[in-house]
C-alpha cells in the first residue's frame, strides 16, 4: 500500500512574513527532519527524474520550499522537502527515536564527509524505551519529511544518511545537495 504523507507547503509566493534558516545554536540531531502530513501527491519533476526502481532512496529537494512554523523556538523556518521511497521487494527497519524515523545531516568539509554536532553544551533527555518500537518502511511506501535549511556563511555540500535498526550500519545515502554551513558544527 503505498502512503504518502507531506507538510502544508507555504509557497514562495505565499509567504509575506519573516522566515530564516535554522539557528546554528539551536540544530539538535535528534530532531533534524520532521515527517509531514497529510497524504497528497508529489508532483515534483526532479523527483522523478531522481526515482530509481528496485530501491531505497532518499532524495533531498533543496529548491522545493516549505516552513517549519514555530520550531526550535524561532519563528517560520525556512525548510525543504526530503522523501524517502522504498521501491524495493523488501520492507526497511529504519533507526529511530519515540518511533521518528533518525537521520545524519553530513557535511563535506576537509575533503571529507562529516557528520554535523550542536556546538552548544545541551543535554538531550530520552531513555531506552524511545528505542524500542521499530519503524518499518514498507516496500512500496514513500514518506515525506521536512528539512530546516541552516544558518551559516560557508557554501558547502550536504547529503542524509539513514541507518538500519537492526545492524546500526548505514543504510542508504541521500543525493548531495548545496547550502550554508556555520563550521562551529563541524569543529565541536
Amino acid at each position: 500500500m503505498k502512503s504518502t504523507f507531506t507538510v502544508v507547503l507555504l509557497l514562495c509566493f505565499g509567504i509575506s512574513f519573516s522566515q530564516d534558516c535554522l539557528k546554528s545554536n539551536l540544530y539538535n540531531p535528534y530532531d533534524d527532519l520532521h515527517e509531514a502530513s497529510p497524504e497528497v501527491s508529489i508532483e515534483n519533476e526532479v523527483y522523478k527524474m531522481l526515482q530509481k526502481p528496485d530501491s531505497l532512496q532518499i532524495i533531498a529537494l533543496p529548491t522545493s520550499q516549505a516552513v517549519i512554523p514555530n520550531g526550535a523556538g524561532q519563528k517560520n523556518i525556512k525548510a525543504f522537502k526530503v522523501i524517502i521511497v522504498n521501491n524495493s521487494a523488501t520492507d526497511f527497519n529504519a533507526s529511530n527515536m519515540d518511533g521518528r524515523i533518525l537521520f545524519t545531516r553530513e557535511v563535506y568539509y576537509n575533503n571529507n564527509w562529516v557528520t554535523i554536532q550542536p556546538y552548544v553544551d545541551r543535554k538531550y533527555g530520552f531513555c531506552g524505551n524511545s528505542f524500542m518500537v521499530a519503524r518499518v518502511i514498507q516496500s512500496g511506501q514513500t514518506l515525506t519529511y521536512i528539512a530546516p535549511c541552516l544558518e551559516g556563511t560557508v557554501k558547502a555540500k550536504f547529503r542524509l544518511v539513514m541507518r538500519d535498526k537492526k545492524t546500526g550500519k548505514t543504510a542508504i545515502y541521500s543525493n548531495v545537495f548545496e547550502g550554508l554551513l556555520d563550521e562551529r558544527l563541524v569543529k565541536g
